[in-house]
């Protein structure tokens, strides 16, 4: 509860709310352990007592759980155990996971067929209005020969939007694309000297703060000269050397 002392000024708070109220201030000097504007996958809890940072694809498969799933492929496997190993009912297992039994036969079927418990794709199977192969390939053709996505979609009479997904599933959305790779030249000399990179940055000195944060411009700061940084590059082994 909360109880006010002096006229309402100032509140604390008792019980429960006081026990969240500590734990809270806790983790309130602690940064969050996720990115802004990131998916967060499920997984084990941090021990900040948050949630899984993003896991990205190279370290670990990602889980893919349906939004509107009310099982997840552990609790699947739970309840596929419950029916093949230890024999119950599929109405109990329905009634106790909240879930209809046309579900619980469902998930049994998938892994005695060994088709995995993960969620499935909601993308049909079948598409009778999809552009077919062979327009494709000639939508690719074009493309080679250097057409935009405009009059490629003027000679075959498609939209632009159709034209311009294929080529972009084709990784040929930019006519750059059609360029060869050119391959990063390397050399590197037979002796040590005999070819040098040489540069030099000029870099004025700064003495304290200056009007762009004081706002003062009052005073100027003169004569306090100039650094400069040498750097030379070397092509035997290709080693940079700088000297202020």
């Amino acid at each position: 509860m909360l109880m006010s002392s002096g006229g309402g000024e100032r509140i604390r708070a008792s019980g429960p709310l006081q026990h969240a109220v500590r734990r809270s201030s806790v983790f309130a000097g602690r940064g969050l352990d996720v990115k802004s504007q990131e998916v967060v996958h499920p997984g084990h809890l941090c021990d900040v007592g948050g949630c899984e940072s993003t896991i990205t694809a190279e370290k670990e498969a990602r889980m893919d759980i349906h939004k509107n799933a009310r099982t997840t492929p552990h609790s699947r496997a739970a309840i596929v155990e419950r029916i093949t190993r230890l024999g119950e009912s599929v109405k109990g297992v329905a009634r106790a996971v909240g879930i209809c039994p046309k579900t619980v036969r469902k998930w049994v079927a998938r892994a005695r067929a060994g088709d995995g418990l993960g969620d499935r794709s909601s993308r049909p199977q079948r598409v009778p209005g999809a552009t077919p192969a062979e327009l494709v390939e000639h939508i690719e053709r074009l493309r080679r020969q250097r057409w935009t996505s405009a009059e490629i979609a003027e000679r075959l009479r498609l939209g632009r939007s159709t034209v311009a997904r294929y080529l972009a599933r084709r990784g040929l959305a930019r006519l750059r694309a059609l360029e060869p790779v050119v391959p990063v030249q390397r050399y590197e000399r037979a002796r040590p000297g005999e070819l040098l990179h040489l540069d030099v940055k000029k870099l004025a000195r700064i003495r304290g703060v200056g009007h762009r944060i004081t706002g003062d411009r009052r005073t100027r700061v003169r004569g306090i000269g100039w650094e400069y940084v040498h750097v030379a590059v070397s092509g035997h082994p290709i080693i940079p050397t700088c000297e202020h």
